[in-house]
């Protein structure tokens, strides 16, 4: 028997010390981590997001900044190869582009890329969200449900083909 108790002292010995409770000096992995995995230029995208191949054509707009489209009527863009341009019933607005992969780089300067009114309605909450989706679009990629979404700081558009 003592020579068990003797041997379970010493397998003790041997086993490494459990770690000091966190102190001053303690690493805290969420704020000591690679300083690029906080950095908030670091674009992550969606699991399956790949570059679009080519994003010309009709589209329609399907969700705002994750949320569905919620009016009577469903807002679409025409995209050619330079330009994407929003139609929302009577109000329509546009953004040049250039897209290298899946980035948006800074356009060539246009002349007139003011919103219009074609009708004396205002502006729907949506639509303004929208435009301003458009306008900070840093990013377009695919979804694997054949979705293309316009991304940036600030907002996201989803849209289908139609």
């Amino acid at each position: 028997m003592t020579r068990a108790l003797a041997f379970v002292l010493l397998l003790g010995a041997c086993a490494p010390s459990a770690p000091d409770a966190p102190g001053d000096g303690a690493i805290d992995n969420a704020t000591d981590a690679p300083a690029n995995a906080l950095d908030e230029e670091v674009e992550v995208l969606p699991i399956g997001a790949t570059a679009p191949v080519d994003i010309e054509g009709e589209w329609r707009i399907a969700g705002i900044d994750g949320e569905a489209f919620d009016e009577d009527w469903a807002p679409t863009a025409t995209i050619t190869s330079d330009t994407i341009r929003i139609q929302s019933q009577c109000i329509w607005f546009e953004r040049r582009y250039v897209l290298d992969g899946m980035e948006f780089v800074p356009p060539p300067p246009v002349t007139d890329d003011e919103p219009q009114e074609m009708c004396a309605r205002g502006w729907t909450p949506a639509e303004e969200a929208m435009e301003e989706a458009l306008q900070g679009a840093e990013w377009a990629y695919r979804l694997p449900d054949g979705s293309l979404v316009l991304d940036g700081s600030s907002g996201t558009i989803t849209l289908f083909t139609q």
